[in-house]
């Protein structure tokens, strides 16, 4: 199962993966057709948090998918050594630690990884790297669409409006840079809710008709982003908006029980050191799980509702709700070391799930 947290450390959100978008406008653009953006917005699921380290390091999972992604992907930026680690990238972690030093260790767990992204990660078949291989197939111009990932882990739907402002002002900086032309926003992805239906800091859940305030806030910061870029009815945006998982799921037994390391288990870990969405995961029968559901359930309902009307309101931006999501089943091998967020593996499996519920590629 994979689930989306607060995290207890403030993580520098990577911005435009290495896309040469920013922060040098005049030297990236010059006099030459704008780009076109892959955009990625919301919490730590979709910068990748974590996801280059694994609850399993000793499964040895099969290197055929991982080198599959890697061997398609249209990318231009080098790829790294280790991320043809084995042992899920274990391996190659140590010998970096002997190159490089204590630092070699401890960043793989606190940094963002955006190029794991199911949306913008370069390591596997994400959205960008699927949308820039149709792109090639279908003869356009790939080197005009560059990753921008702009999300920030425990960010809740306030936060996306925060976003939502960031982008429209690096697209605004990007078009008096350009001479009055603005970058094109091809396709905007996003996972959000999740940080909304816990309490990690021990603070009360956002009340659902908040949580509809302010998406239809940063939606309509997004509708007007659009028409800044020139974008209306006829180019819309093409804006996918993932359910929330469901993360009371990774409560369950067999979650729980999951050993990181021997007599190291996923309780243990969540219970000494990553102490997230308690409300949520601490399910001990079939009554408290259908009760944590219902909180996902609620908020799932009001994205789905801003879906529709967004749909009416906002033809700037043509809006898809990624569904199947809710419903998803992941395994316990699919989680990150800190057992909550999605590794590698589990990066994949939304990649692959939320690129069926799009419509347009």
């Amino acid at each position: 199962m994979v689930v989306v947290a607060r995290t207890g450390v403030i993580f520098l959100t990577i911005l435009a993966a290495g896309s040469g978008f920013f922060p040098n406008h005049a030297k990236a653009f010059g006099r030459k057709p704008p780009p076109h953006l892959v955009v990625a917005m919301g919490d730590s699921i979709t910068v990748g948090t974590l996801a280059n380290t694994t609850s399993s390091p000793f499964l040895l999972r099969s290197r055929k998918p991982l080198e599959r992604a890697m061997n398609s992907s249209a990318s231009t930026e080098p790829i790294r050594e280790q991320a043809m680690a084995d042992r899920s990238g274990w391996f190659d972690a140590w010998k970096r630690i002997q190159a490089e030093g204590l630092h070699a260790l401890l960043s793989p767990l606190i940094y963002n990884q955006s190029t794991h992204s199911w949306v913008t990660g370069r390591l596997l078949d994400s959205h960008e790297v699927r949308i820039r291989q149709i792109w090639k197939a279908r003869g356009r111009n790939s080197s005009q669409l560059q990753a921008l990932n702009l999300a920030v882990p425990g960010a809740e739907a306030s936060g996306l409006i925060e976003q939502a402002s960031r982008l429209l002002a690096q697209l605004e900086a990007a078009r008096l840079e350009n001479g009055g032309e603005s970058p094109r926003i091809e396709y905007l992805a996003m996972t959000i809710g999740a940080n909304d239906s816990c309490n990690s800091t021990g603070g009360p859940v956002v009340p659902d008709e908040v949580f509809e305030a302010q998406m239809r806030e940063a939606l309509a910061l997004l509708s007007s982003g659009a028409r800044a870029a020139g974008q209306g009815a006829a180019d819309s945006v093409k804006v996918l908006i993932s359910a929330i998982p469901p993360v009371p799921a990774a409560g369950a037994p067999e979650f729980r029980s999951h050993e990181i390391l021997p007599g190291v288990t996923c309780e243990k870990v969540r219970q000494k050191l990553f102490r997230f969405c308690p409300n949520l995961l601490d399910w001990t029968d079939e009554a408290g799980f259908q009760e944590r559901m219902e909180l996902v359930r609620r908020k799932n309902a009001v994205l789905e509702s801003l879906v529709r009307e967004t749909r009416q309101t906002h033809p700037e931006l043509e809006v898809a709700f990624g569904a199947s999501v809710a419903d998803a089943r992941f395994e316990p091998e699919d989680l990150a070391i800190d057992c909550f967020h999605p590794d590698m593996s589990g990066q994949k499996m939304l990649s692959e799930i939320l690129w069926r519920d799009q419509p347009w590629y």
